[in-house]
């Protein structure tokens, strides 16, 4: 088994770009994927030929796991390749000096008036030190440059008069990104070690994007190689619980060949991989979903889009039955789990990390985040659409995930009215969001035409703790811009930008949020309710 680590630093933008969103705006992803990286050797070694994907040799280095091309994440500390940020790290709500909670091993106590938020950074340098009770870690969020382009006649050199105008928002270039390719076989590694090019293409974009320059490092074993630096030899041995981090996209497929983002499903194929009769419990989760896609350039057509365990994910599990060895945990962490693994699907960490809190701060790259000017006065007219646009996308995701989400009743009605009321006050909100100019004065209305009866049944409900007619008064005096980042879990940095350009929020943008946000609320609660979920 061999490890070949190498380090990618970006002499141009890459866009490496994502799925959906504002299709005048294409978004990159924070890291190189693995896909792109094998595909890069997949061109060395075919040097311009056809490849013959039935070849028991080509599927061996480049399509049947046995070689694993793993993502490329930002160089950080001590040039040490970063990880995604466990989704079980939290700290207090608006107090950036706070530690960084392990709520996997740590949740504490509420406390009145102390909320906690996950750190919301991308990727995180994990630097363990012997002795100090707060580990220290930095976060990364790697820099980006946005750019206006027009549509060119290839012929003419020139934007056209009736162009399109998009934007990309890529990596900036001058940073660096580490990865590494894990083969089963000493052989292989010695073919791959040879094919990487000084400099390559990577994702989309024309000339002005896309190159890189590879460095390879020497080629080390693999027999007690761990994908995160410095958290020792082998994995932590609990006999009492099995903590997994994900350190990519995971693609699980359940026994109706359904591919499922499921706590239950990681659960078995974990029991499947370690044997010797080990039987888990699912004790905790910090799970997100992430839909997932790619391109096949031999087909000119993009992949099939799949739901996946987003990267960051962690789960905690008791062992109810049998115990897992140090060497069985290296093979997991070693091979990886679930569909394509070759491209750097499936990684994770087992029994990390081991301390509860974490000393948080900021790793700066080099340079600043790096924007296009925008000085004529059609391409700001066309900068702010645009940024209104990425605006109303970012907004209906955050209130979808805040309103909706049922991992938490943060937002779910206890001892709910009948199902009739909370309809009758939803169609009342969905017929004002069909005004003109809808208000939450709506809301108060709504409310003093009430028989006593029907204020009851709001007065015994609750939400957030208090009943929930006050809960909805409070809602009809409307939200001022703090107020509507915070329902919708949205902070100033979060929001989007087309080059140094910010959409306006105003009072009738934040009403209309706010009886959107309430609409699906109710929604939530009038499903919950006749399911007999309300209590």
């Amino acid at each position: 088994m061999k490890v070949l680590p190498y380090r990618i630093r970006l002499r141009q933008p890459v866009l490496a770009s994502t799925l959906g969103g504002d299709p005048n705006n294409v978004v990159g992803l924070d890291y190189l994927p693995g896909s792109a990286l094998r595909a890069l050797l997949i061109k060395a070694f075919s040097k311009g030929q056809t490849l013959d994907a039935a070849d028991p040799r080509v599927r061996r280095l480049f399509f049947d796991h046995r070689v694993r091309f793993l993502n490329a994440y930002p160089a950080g500390f001590e040039g040490r390749r970063a990880i995604p940020t466990p989704r079980s790290w939290h700290r207090i709500k608006g107090d950036e000096g706070s530690p960084a909670l392990d709520f996997a091993l740590n949740q504490p106590a509420s406390k009145e008036g102390t909320t906690y938020e996950a750190v919301s950074a991308p990727f995180v340098n994990p630097y363990e030190e012997e002795g100090d009770e707060k580990q220290r870690a930095y976060v990364i969020v790697p820099e980006r440059e946005q750019s206006i382009h027009t549509t060119r006649d290839r012929r003419a050199g020139r934007a056209r008069e009736s162009g399109d105008i998009y934007g990309y928002d890529a990596l900036a270039p001058a940073q660096t990104f580490r990865a590494a390719i894990l083969c089963d076989e000493d052989a292989d590694a010695e073919i791959l070690h040879g094919l990487f090019p000084p400099h390559a293409r990577i994702g989309g974009g024309r000339t002005a994007y896309g190159e890189v320059e590879i460095t390879p490092e020497p080629p080390t074993r693999g027999d007690d190689w761990r994908e995160l630096e410095g958290v020792g030899d082998e994995p932590a041995i609990d006999d009492d619980e099995l903590v997994v981090t994900l350190l990519s996209d995971t693609l699980l497929r359940d026994e109706h060949g359904t591919l499922r983002p499921d706590t239950e499903l990681l659960r078995t194929v974990l029991e499947r991989r370690l044997g010797n009769g080990v039987a888990l419990r699912p004790r905790d989760s910090f799970l997100a979903a992430e839909t997932v896609g790619g391109f096949n350039n031999t087909w000119g057509l993009p992949l099939p889009q799949s739901a996946a365990i987003a990267m960051g994910s962690v789960f905690v599990y008791q062992l109810a039955r049998g115990a897992a060895t140090s060497q069985q945990l290296l093979a997991l962490e070693w091979t990886g789990i679930g569909e394509r693994r070759a491209e750097g699907f499936g990684r994770l960490l087992v029994n990390w990390p081991t301390h509860k809190s974490w000393r948080i701060g900021d790793w700066s790259g080099p340079g600043q985040r790096s924007t296009a000017a925008i000085t004529s006065n059609a391409g700001q007219d066309m900068a702010k659409a645009m940024a209104r646009r990425m605006l109303a996308s970012r907004v209906e995701r955050a209130m979808t995930k805040t309103a909706m989400d049922h991992s938490t009743d943060h937002y779910r009605i206890h001892r709910a009215p009948p199902p009739s009321q909370l309809a009758r006050l939803r169609q009342t909100v969905q017929e004002e969001l069909l005004e003109a100019s809808p208000s939450p004065g709506c809301i108060t209305a709504f409310l003093n035409d009430l028989q006593r009866t029907a204020m009851n049944h709001l007065s015994r409900a609750r939400i957030e703790g208090q009943p929930l007619d006050g809960w909805l008064r409070g809602l009809a005096n409307g939200w001022d811009e703090t107020t509507w980042q915070g329902r919708l879990g949205l902070r100033s940095r979060d929001l989007p930008k087309v080059g140094e350009i910010a959409p306006s929020i105003d009072q009738a943008q934040r009403d209309l949020d706010l009886l959107r946000f309430l609409d699906l609320v109710l929604a939530r609660a009038i499903k919950d309710a006749r399911k007999g979920g309300g209590t």
